[in-house]
């Protein structure tokens, strides 16, 4: 009798304590408050209490960081295009193409930190979309642009998602296998329920000890750091948000030819 009454009081205060834990991990991986019941023992609830206000001031903090720099970034467009005007009135073919140059760079860099900003939070609800035929668009654009890329993968291969945050997710992997490794291959594959996106390219890769680091925002490998080819930073930092809004894993590894291998793993509808 004493043994079973032990047990049922370590489950009463124990279950609480996962429900903390288990809002604290998808308060890290969504940025969205998931409230914990005000239960349990004083001491329990009186934690509960103020863990949910932590991350409701937390939350509201970052809302709030995240609009403003939103605001000010896209206040910045308005007089890049008044520069851009001005700079075609100049005279100096030259400096005019320079001026051109940087302020494309500007607008870019502009560009991918609103969509970083945004991350996977759009109007766009989920659904059953067809991942074979995003991929196939995304692959098709590049082709079209001369990228030397193949594609292999069935007829289609269904998950639940927002078609549109994929896109662009897929869009900066494969454009950063095909920009880095010259030539890219994208496979699809389902599994166990889930569906597997090999893209193999035959670059340099990523050291392992590096493939973390260049998941973080405005991180970039010395090997990339112009501009021109290289990027800002945030590409990976898209896509991972985005699949992991989506439930999803992304990985490196080392492809059989040499170069970068990335892995993404998606639920597909029944998971």
């Amino acid at each position: 009798m004493a043994l079973a009454t032990a047990v049922l009081l370590v489950r009463w205060i124990s279950r609480p304590l996962a429900q903390f834990a288990e809002a604290a991990n998808g308060f890290y991986t969504t940025g969205k408050v998931a409230t914990v019941p005000e239960t349990g023992p004083y001491e329990v609830a009186v934690l509960a209490r103020a863990f949910n206000d932590l991350q409701d001031r937390l939350a509201r903090s970052v809302e709030d960081r995240t609009q403003a720099l939103a605001a000010v970034s896209h206040d910045l467009k308005t007089p890049i295009t008044r520069l851009r005007l001005r700079a075609e009135e100049i005279e100096s073919n030259p400096l005019a193409r320079s001026i051109a140059q940087d302020l494309d760079e500007m607008e870019r860099m502009i560009d991918q930190t609103l969509s970083y900003l945004r991350g996977d939070r759009s109007d766009e609800t989920l659904r059953q979309v067809d991942l074979v035929a995003i991929l196939e668009t995304v692959t098709d654009d590049l082709i079209d642009q001369g990228a030397a890329l193949t594609f292999a993968g069935p007829r289609s291969a269904v998950v639940t998602g927002r078609r549109l945050g994929l896109k662009r997710a897929f869009a900066n992997l494969v454009g950063n296998a095909v920009k880095y490794g010259g030539t890219a291959r994208v496979t699809v594959a389902e599994r166990s329920g889930r569906v597997i996106v090999l893209i193999d390219d035959d670059g340099e890769g990523i050291a392992p000890a590096d493939r973390e680091r260049v998941l973080l925002p405005f991180v970039r490998l010395e090997s990339s750091r112009n501009n021109a080819t290289g990027g800002f930073g945030l590409g990976l930092t898209i896509a991972a948000a985005v699949i992991d809004g989506h439930d999803g894993t992304l990985t490196f590894d080392t492809a059989p030819s040499g170069g970068l291998r990335v892995s993404v793993s998606l639920p597909g509808p029944s998971s």
